[in-house]
């Protein structure tokens, strides 16, 4: 049996076959990958012709799926006796290599079971419909969307990152970035050069998070393919995510500018239900230790949750709580009401758990009121969630509104973010 071929029969499971006939997911699947299972499949049954015929028909769907054309290749050279295409030096096709193993690894049948979610889904907010998840050493992204608070995969694929791997840190690094991003607006075909196939979704890379690191570059995108090829391998981006053109309309569609949360991460933790919501509760327990230690004016306990580097948008730790401890000296009572909750999490460049946490407060005190959305970066250190970074918009006041002494809790905020649409420069990134 050709090289190529044993490796994709030993890792080609009947879930992929199983997941295709749901008709919600449908769209937001890669028919040529599902092709080339079930081709996979019949090779692994012995069914030479017919995959042959499975193969064939495939390539006359998608001329340029350059994987499907070698493993026809592989085939044929196995019928005749011939040495695997793959093990003939100087041909160039490791690349295709990797892409079957990373195809086919496996990773999509953790993703099918009912009770195994990424850990990093600790709680999706109201208005979070839709989800990405980026496995990035697996080259694998995952769909999910969210109704009623439940989860559902709608679809998976297999994805090209940076030529240099992951864990972005400057311009021009290679490299594709860990963390969390929501998508930006798309744009379309027309707007962009042939590099970008069916049109980009852009993410908000640099974030909050990233900036608060010293992170540079720009233009990290999820696109499509040039025209002349259906798949890229593994390791051949500038930092972007690539996806294949019959994915990006549908992808579009399904998802949110400004609103779609983009997890990427080196590898995904999945973990059954009751460790979700142990990791859930955690966390849980952590936020509410924060909001009563603030409403109460335990300025003490409030402080020991915030790391040592901690910064509020432009103050740091120590001008933080300096003012913290004025506004709890000067108000006898102060309300804090948090709502429409969301936390997410990924593990940063280093290693350490990062859980971003976004809620809408309600602020009240005796002197002053005013309501925002919060988002919060913790990080797990020693066994114990610690607060490292927080921004905050606030509500305009109606107009109308008398505009109360603006006390000390009135701290600089986070300037919107420019429109996402500044061009991508290869080798910019």
């Amino acid at each position: 049996m050709p090289a190529l071929a044993v490796l994709c029969l030993a890792l080609t499971t009947p879930n992929v076959a199983a997941a295709e006939n749901k008709p919600q997911a449908r769209e937001l699947r890669d028919p040529a990958e599902a092709s080339l299972a079930a081709g996979l499949e019949m090779l692994r049954a012995g069914q030479l012709n017919d995959a042959l015929l499975q193969l064939d028909t495939l390539i006359d769907e998608h001329p340029t799926f350059q994987l499907a054309h070698a493993v026809r290749a592989d085939v044929m050279a196995q019928l005749v006796g011939q040495q695997s295409v793959f093990d003939v030096p100087g041909d160039g096709l490791s690349a295709l290599a990797e892409e079957a193993r990373q195809r086919f690894a496996g990773q999509r049948n953790i993703a099918q079971s009912l009770d195994r979610v990424p850990a990093n889904l600790l709680e999706l907010g109201p208005h979070t419909d839709t989800l990405v998840m980026v496995d990035l050493t697996a080259n694998r992204l995952y769909l999910y969307s969210h109704r009623a608070g439940q989860l559902q995969l709608d679809g998976d694929h297999y994805v090209t990152i940076g030529k240099s791997g992951t864990g972005k840190e400057r311009e021009g690094d290679n490299r594709t970035p860990i963390g969390l991003y929501r998508i930006q607006p798309f744009l379309p075909d027309e707007e962009l050069p042939e590099l970008y196939g069916h049109g980009a979704l852009p993410l908000d890379y640099p974030n909050a998070w990233d900036k608060f690191h010293g992170r540079t570059g720009y233009g990290i995108w999820i696109h499509g393919q040039p025209r002349d090829s259906y798949a890229r391998p593994p390791r051949d981006s500038m930092g972007c995510v690539v996806i294949s053109n019959r994915v990006m309309p549908s992808l579009n569609a399904w998802s949110t500018a400004g609103a779609t949360p983009v997890i990427m991460v080196d590898s995904i933790n999945w973990v059954d239900q009751s460790t979700l919501a142990s990791m859930r509760q955690d966390l849980h327990d952590t936020l509410e230790l924060w909001r009563r230690s603030w409403s109460e004016g335990d300025m003490d306990r409030f402080m020991s949750l915030h790391d040592a580097e901690f910064r509020n948008d432009q103050l740091t730790r120590r001008g933080f709580e300096q003012r913290k401890r004025q506004i709890a000296r000067r108000n006898a009572a102060i309300e804090i009401d948090m709502s429409e909750r969301e936390m997410l999490m990924f593990e940063d460049i280093d290693g350490t758990p990062v859980a971003e946490v976004r809620f809408k407060q309600h602020y009240r005190s005796t002197r002053y009121e005013d309501k925002s959305v919060k988002t919060q970066y913790w990080a797990l250190r020693k066994g114990a969630w610690r607060l490292t970074l927080e921004t905050e918009r606030v509500t305009p006041r109606p107009r109308n509104t008398p505009v109360q002494t603006v006390e000390a809790n009135a701290l600089p905020r986070e300037a919107a973010a420019p429109p996402a649409r500044n061009r991508a420069i290869p080798g910019s990134r």
